[in-house]
């Protein structure tokens, strides 16, 4: 009988461990991500600049409002966001490459987008918690 419980209790804590790790979709969501979630006109953009929304959402699925690291083409920038995680862009049309970090969080990648005037390009960032092991020193 104890074999038994043993038995069924090992199989109920792999069952929980493997229903909490993420599944990798061709990323790695575990590490967090950034994605273009919509490209619209815009006509309210200032003469042929383009219009760059982001939304910054940390690891507990709530708004990330500060300590935030934007890294655009090699070019740096702490952006104030508000308290919804927005903050809004104005950039010369063109192609860029982003990566975004906040301490204590893994850094996030967006590869490449493609930005032209006169439009709005809105982007979804994931944040994701590092993961620390105990007497691990950095």
């Amino acid at each position: 009988m104890k074999k038994n419980a043993l038995f069924l209790l090992l199989i109920g804590f792999s069952f929980t461990s493997l229903c909490q790790t993420a599944k990798k979709t061709g990323k790695n969501i575990k590490n967090g991500y950034a994605k273009v979630t919509k490209v619209e006109p815009d006509h309210t953009v200032h003469h042929e600049d383009a219009r760059i929304v982001f939304t910054f959402v940390g690891a507990d699925g709530k708004p990330a409002k500060s300590h935030i690291k934007v890294v655009c083409n090699h070019d740096s920038a702490w952006p104030t966001v508000n308290s919804y995680g927005n903050y809004i862009a104005e950039v010369e049309p063109g192609k860029y490459k982003m990566r975004f970090a906040v301490p204590f969080w893994h850094e996030v990648t967006l590869d490449s987008i493609m930005c032209k005037k006169k439009t709005a390009t809105h982007i979804y960032v994931k944040f994701e918690s590092l993961d620390f092991k105990a007497g691990a020193v950095h």
